[in-house]
């Protein structure tokens, strides 16, 4: 049975995952910057105040995690799409390259492959 790649359709696969990182992910690391957080100026006000600071640190670390992930698939879907471009050669890429892409996802976000 022969494979047929359709290296537009990576492209635009591609483009949606580069498309998250502005629409999604900017936004809410945006938005964890400005966390308003008001309790006024007694001991457990600025521990809640704290606490919310460092949630919103470890929450924007994590985002920002996720965003060079989406933007190494978004590199490497780019890469492979621009393999197939103008070959009529089905088999010019294997499955190295996808394995590529999937250490380079596993890098930004450990665990990734566990289940």
């Amino acid at each position: 049975m022969a494979v047929q790649v359709n290296d537009q359709a990576i492209t635009t696969l591609a483009g949606k995952f580069q498309a998250w990182q502005t629409s999604l992910i900017d936004p809410a690391i945006s938005a964890l910057a400005n966390i308003p957080v008001s309790p006024g100026e007694f001991e457990d006000g600025n521990k809640l105040k704290d606490a919310v600071a460092s949630r919103a640190t470890s929450l924007t670390t994590t985002l920002q995690g996720v965003k060079k992930a989406l933007n190494d698939i978004y590199l490497e879907l780019t890469r492979i799409a621009n393999l197939y471009k103008g070959t009529e050669d089905d088999n010019t890429i294997s499955a190295t390259e996808l394995n590529n892409m999937i250490g380079a996802v596993t890098k930004s976000l450990p665990g990734f492959m566990k289940h």
